[in-house]
């Protein structure tokens, strides 16, 4: 199983849906033997490249699909590029510098 770990956040890995089902099947039975949830209404995946649609794992269990996310400051999304994360970061840049210069002419 592969997995991301940062306090209460967890994100897994899985080369296909398959994988993800199974992968995330084991890591909330896991949980439960700790005594511990899985919020499926914050609980979400992404898929890269695949059709959308939500990650039914049994009859009462169903993970929603979502189009992108961040993680410790990073967009995901499901073009599997990273043109929304640059984009993101040339815009906090140029607010950066802004101020810095606002601030600079205002003195």
């Amino acid at each position: 199983m592969y997995t991301l770990q940062f306090a209460d956040d967890q994100d897994v890995l899985a080369g296909d849906k398959e994988d993800l089902k199974y992968m995330t099947r084991k890591l909330k039975e896991t949980y439960e033997k700790w005594g511990l949830d899985m919020n499926s209404n914050k609980t979400k995946y992404l898929c890269i490249g695949e059709t959308h649609s939500n990650l039914k794992l049994d009859k009462d269990s169903e993970i929603e699909f979502c189009q992108e996310y961040e993680y410790l400051g990073v967009i995901f999304d499901t073009n599997g590029t990273d043109d929304k994360e640059i984009r993101s970061r040339v815009i906090q840049e140029r607010k950066y510098t802004y101020s810095i210069f606002k601030r600079d002419t205002v003195e």
